[in-house]
Order: structure tokens, then sequence, then C-alpha cells
């Protein structure tokens, strides 16, 4: 049965806001005591969008949406998604490179330090040697002075 207008009490009736209810049986009609109770919860409740007014992106991939022009599709959303793990990925190795080259200018300015420092203590060491000779071997000229006298 197909009617072209419905009755006149449903004449403010907003089926674009009204809770639907999809109901994947053959012939629900045949059923409607049944069903009336089980979904009168929903009664009253108008917590549903409309497609047309969606923002959803799998309804903008219709062609007729209005907003069918804002439609991103799968591909580029993977493609976006592929951009973005690539640079945090990028960011990553920067900053683990940038990391790396500053522990080994620490390591090699260390290493400078531990140079200049064995250098010097070196340094010392034969200045200490030469001073205790030049001691030595003023003694031992005493030594054979005293021997002579």
């Amino acid at each position: 049965m197909m009617v072209k207008e419905l009755p006149i009490r449903y004449k403010n009736f907003n089926f674009y806001s009204a809770h639907k209810v999809v109901m994947n049986e053959p012939k629900p009609y045949m059923n409607y005591r049944a069903n009336k109770i089980k979904y009168a919860e929903y009664k009253g409740q108008h917590d549903q969008i409309a497609i047309r007014d969606s923002h959803d992106q799998k309804y903008l991939a219709k062609e007729d949406h209005p907003e069918h022009s804002k439609w991103i599709s799968p591909q580029d959303v993977q493609d976006r998604q592929n951009r973005a793990t690539e640079q945090s990925r990028e960011i990553a190795q920067n900053k683990q490179d940038s990391l790396n080259r500053t522990t080994e200018q620490n390591r090699v300015s260390a290493q400078s330090k531990q140079d200049s420092l064995n250098r010097a203590t070196l340094q010392n060491t034969e200045n200490q040697h030469n001073t205790q000779d030049q001691l030595n071997s003023q003694q031992l000229q005493n030594n054979e002075n005293n021997h002579k006298h």
C-alpha cells in the first residue's frame, strides 16, 4: 500500500529529527504490536543526526551529498597517517642524532681534557726527574769534590 500524503496527525512531525530504528526482518509490519512494545523506549527521542546533516566521512563520499567536496578518501586518510608517522619518525631520529652528536662531543671533549691532563702529568713527572737528575748530579760533584780535598 502506497500513499502520497501522510495522515493529518503527522503534518508537523519532523522525520529528520525523529529517532529511527532499522528493522532488518521481512515484513516487519506483521509484527507491529511486538515491535511497538520493543521499541517504545525510543519514542520522543531526538538524538540522531540525519545523514544529510552528518559530517561523517562515510556519508560525504556520496557524490550527491552537499559537502561531498570535503570528503577525504580512505587512501588520502592512510596517506596522511603515513606522512604523520614518517614525520614523527624523522623527528625522533633527528633528536636521537642530536643526542648522539652531543654525547660524542662530550666524549671527545672529556678525552681531550684527559689527554691534556695526562700530558701535564707527564711533563710534571719529566720535570721532577730532570730536577732529581740535576740534584743527583750536583750531589755527585759535591761528593767528588769532598773526596779530592
